[in-house]
């Protein structure tokens, strides 16, 4: 059975696919092993090189690995979630460009900009709340509020404007 994978290390993209007893790394193929010692610590013999990993679930597909001493983070994502995450950012980034929409309807649970004021792209704009559960609606963009439609309290639907920025 074949695994297919998109690892992140400082910044830098790795895919890797993982089929039995071999491993591709950006299309460079090992022939490995990898044994569980204990619910964190492997041996992963690659040729005639035995590794001790230890790996820490650092949550939200985020590990920490530890390899002869060396320390580093990543994040690791099934190939189909990275192409869809890539695809729902790109539509967004055009879809909604000057926009921020309603992605669902709900109620403003807070307005955390006012009209004017300059937003970063990732800025928590607007906090909403649908099906009982609050969602951080975040800018596409980086620029400034010009337009705010709604205010705390009032109900908005799927494709609502809620606010302008350029």
């Amino acid at each position: 059975m074949m695994s297919d994978y998109t690892a992140t290390v400082n910044s830098n993209k790795y895919r890797v696919i993982i089929n039995k007893d071999h491993v591709t790394i950006n299309g460079s193929e090992y022939k490995c092993e990898l044994t569980g010692a204990n619910n964190s610590v492997y041996l992963l013999k690659v040729g005639n090189k035995i590794y001790e990993i230890t790996v820490n679930d650092l949550g939200s597909r985020r590990y920490g690995i530890l390899v002869e001493g060396e320390y580093f983070e990543t994040e690791v994502k099934t190939r189909l979630r990275e192409q869809a995450e890539e695809y729902l950012k790109n539509k967004a980034d055009v879809s909604n460009k000057g926009y921020l929409k309603a992605p669902m309807p709900g109620l403003v649970v807070k307005v955390n900009v006012s009209e004017g004021e300059n937003v970063n792209a990732g800025d928590i704009l607007i906090v909403l709340e649908a099906m009982k559960m609050e969602n951080n609606l975040k800018s596409v963009l980086t620029g400034t509020v010009k337009e705010i439609r709604f205010k705390e309290g009032d109900n908005v639907e799927k494709d609502d404007i809620i606010m302008t920025i350029e």
